[in-house]
């Protein structure tokens, strides 16, 4: 027996359906019940109808899943075969108000129950003995013609029954009523089926036997549902188990994610944004295969997770890799692909995160894939993944906005990226950004994510102090004409850079301009004991100059000591004199190192937590 399950939500078509349905079915269940009480009605029918009324309050559940199970049709089609048509709408009306009133459920839906199966009963019953007579015993001994119409009446009764409900839900979703029908009610034939094989059984024995002859098979229905019940029970159990290592497992990937974002020093908003991405963009494209789905899902958490194997002054240098360092970083593609396949994952997770580098034109990594070869979860998860790491903070630039990030992905479709995907990307953002909370995504002059970690840029008010690096930065000064140069000194706490000493454009500006240890240009090259050339200079100082002072100009970070304590000589000025600039710091560096007056650290300095 079909019944409707979940919330209904008011669609304006599906009302007036569900209304006319109603109609029809409280009128044949009143002409049914009149003619019922008109007629003598035989013992053996008020056993039937009580039978199907106890076999309703009896009704198997799965308590793990919206499932049910009820021997109810072995005897409303019982009564179908032997009664007719209106005792067979009566007696399934019975025993609907019996599951309803067992399972519970609001009004509006217990009402659209019983009339369906009340009108599916009674015109396949009307159909069927048309066809080749009434009541089925009366055709005995012509056994063919028995079966003949058992069959037309079931076959009718089901497909009758979950076309009236495939048909709400149809308009309640705005699908296609054989679509839902295909996915959510052609297996359920097995219960009709098997009712009206009893059914017929039970026709069979009254026609040859008379109606007492139905006691002989009346056991048959309580054995099978005692056996369904033990069976349930089993599977309930394990269902919900089964449930309960899904929630482990869920939480795990999220655990192991979250630890992959500390290493990466980005947000786990990322991970969420990209997974909410991602899966939009897979809806949308009409994609349904839940095993596709649920590994996209968990792929958009973990396809940075051999991060972990990549040493954290690579994956965290706030400048641009050397083909040595961008060889190494490659390499988290592979080892994240040796740590997920010791996972047994029921869903294919691992060619996603295998291929999520790979290029529409065959120039990616690992294995140089193109096209339509490469995963459509992987084509999928390579866009989503790089809007939004360009829209937001990152430790070598500052984020850009959405138009910026969209000039990006335009330039790279179709040649780095399934050009299709871009497309459909651009159409659905709006929506996306809203799905995944962000207020600033329909502002295309703002970063789609704002800087929300505290710490990475702060602006104090100037402290004028000059030291013993005075002469250093006058130096640079005039070696450097037009350039700023700074000097960072490890403040007494430990965990902060402080401009104690500055020369140039906007010095005056800069002194006392704090930095955290491990953050901007020149934290992270104090932190990890690493020169960084030609670095966006927005890093270091986009929280106290404005960004158009800074536009176009690029950072030269490199770790000293000064009085034995960490230090950074900076030096910011054109991009454009980027490599004269880093020539004339590094031999200043090596030269004073030489003279004693600075020195290089002896090891990275800690980051402060």
């Amino acid at each position: 027996m079909t019944n409707v399950i979940g919330a209904v939500e008011r669609r304006p078509l599906m009302w007036p359906y569900v209304w006319v349905v109603d109609a029809a079915g409280i009128a044949v269940l009143l002409y049914s019940i009149a003619r019922v009480f008109t007629t003598a009605l035989h013992p053996m029918a008020i056993v039937l109808a009580l039978l199907a009324t106890f076999s309703g309050l009896m009704v198997l559940r799965l308590r793990s899943i919206s499932a049910s199970f009820s021997l109810g049709d072995a005897f409303t089609l019982s009564a179908l075969f032997l009664y007719g048509p209106e005792f067979g709408a009566l007696t399934v009306a019975l025993d609907t108000i019996a599951i309803s009133f067992r399972l519970g459920g609001a009004p509006h839906r217990v009402i659209f129950n019983t009339a369906a199966l009340s009108l599916a009963m009674w015109a396949a019953g009307e159909i069927a003995f048309g066809l080749f007579g009434l009541p089925l015993p009366a055709l005995a001994p012509d056994i063919p013609t028995m079966v003949l119409s058992s069959v037309v009446g079931v076959l009718l009764f089901f497909l009758l029954d979950s076309g009236l409900v495939a048909g709400a839900v149809a308009l309640e979703q705005g699908s296609s009523v054989v679509a839902v029908w295909r996915e959510h009610f052609a297996g359920l034939w097995v219960s009709p089926a098997a009712g009206g094989y009893v059914g017929l059984l039970v026709a069979l024995l009254t026609g040859t036997a008379g109606s007492l002859a139905v006691l002989t098979v009346l056991p048959l229905p309580v054995i099978v549902y005692h056996m369904f019940r033990t069976s349930l029970a089993r599977s309930d159990d394990q269902l919900r188990h089964l449930e309960e290592m899904n929630r482990t497992y869920a939480s795990t990937i999220e655990a192991f994610a979250a630890a992959v974002d500390a290493k990466d020093q980005v947000t786990h908003g990322h991970l969420r944004r990209v997974q909410i991405y991602a899966l939009g963009v897979a809806r949308e494209l009409g994609l349904t295969d839940p095993a596709l789905l649920r590994s996209l899902e968990a792929a958009a958490l973990l396809h940075d997770v051999g991060k972990i194997g990549v040493p954290e002054h690579i994956l965290n240098k706030p400048g641009k890799l050397t083909p040595a360092e961008f060889d190494e970083m490659k390499k988290h593609v592979t080892i994240g692909v040796e740590i997920l396949s010791t996972v047994e994952f029921p869903f294919p997770v691992v060619p996603i995160v295998r291929h999520h580098h790979e290029n529409w034109d065959g120039t990616g990594y690992p294995d140089g894939i193109s096209g339509e070869d490469i995963p459509i979860g992987a084509r999928i998860l390579m866009v989503v993944d790089c809007f939004d790491a360009l829209t937001s903070d990152r430790p070598y630039r500052a984020a850009m906005s959405r138009d910026e990030a969209f000039a990006i992905l335009r330039e790279r479709r179709g040649r780095m990226y399934d050009a299709a995907i871009v497309d459909l990307f651009f159409a659905i953002q709006d929506k996306l950004a809203a799905a995944a909370g962000l207020e600033t995504a329909g502002d295309s002059r703002a970063p789609v994510v704002a800087t929300t970690a505290s710490g990475i840029r702060r602006r104090v008010e100037p402290v004028a102090q000059v030291s013993a690096g005075e002469p250093l930065a006058r130096l640079l000064g005039d070696l450097l004409g037009g350039c700023l140069s700074v000097i960072y000194e490890l403040e007494g706490n430990g965990s902060t850079l402080v401009a104690r000493v500055a020369r140039g454009p906007f010095a005056k500006e800069v002194i006392g301009h704090r930095l955290e240890i491990g953050r901007g240009v020149s934290g992270w090259a104090c932190a990890h004991c690493t020169a960084v050339d030609d670095t966006d200079a927005v890093l270091d100082l986009g929280s106290v100059l404005p960004a158009d002072s800074i536009a176009g100009l690029s950072c030269t970070s490199v770790p000293v000591k000064v009085g034995g304590r960490p230090a950074v000589i900076a030096v910011y000025g054109p991009r454009s004199e980027a490599a004269q600039r880093v020539g004339v710091v590094r031999s200043v560096s090596r030269y004073l190192q030489g003279a004693g007056a600075v020195a290089a650290p002896a090891s990275p300095v800690a980051v402060a937590s």
